[in-house]
């Protein structure tokens, strides 16, 4: 609202600045009918992105609300697995610390 208010403060000043031949007032109007402009195009900005920030709350909201039905509990996947299913053979781990490069 403020810009259009600008705009219109503007334009009026810059016609009777063209109207008096007062180089001074026609461009205090251009000046103010580009800051209403520039109000008006920050105003509209600042709403889309609200809206955007919201949506993309909602989404969060209904996506930490709705599990994926496909996805089993963690509990009832057991424990992680190699390629092809098979389990990590215990016997295959290297120790751990200063003695890890001399191990094979």
């Amino acid at each position: 609202m403020d810009g259009k208010i600008d705009t219109i403060k503007g334009r009026l000043k810059e016609a009777i600045g063209v109207l008096t031949d007062n180089d001074h007032l026609k461009r205090e109007g251009q000046r103010d009918q580009v800051v209403g402009e520039v109000q008006d195009k920050a105003a509209r900005v600042a709403e889309q992105v609200r809206e955007e920030v919201a949506r993309a709350v909602e989404k969060v909201k209904n996506a930490r609300q709705a599990p994926d039905p496909t996805v089993p509990p963690r509990d009832a996947r057991g424990p992680p697995q190699t390629e092809y299913g098979a389990r990590r053979p215990e016997s295959t781990t290297r120790p751990l610390g200063p003695l890890r490069d001399l191990a094979l």
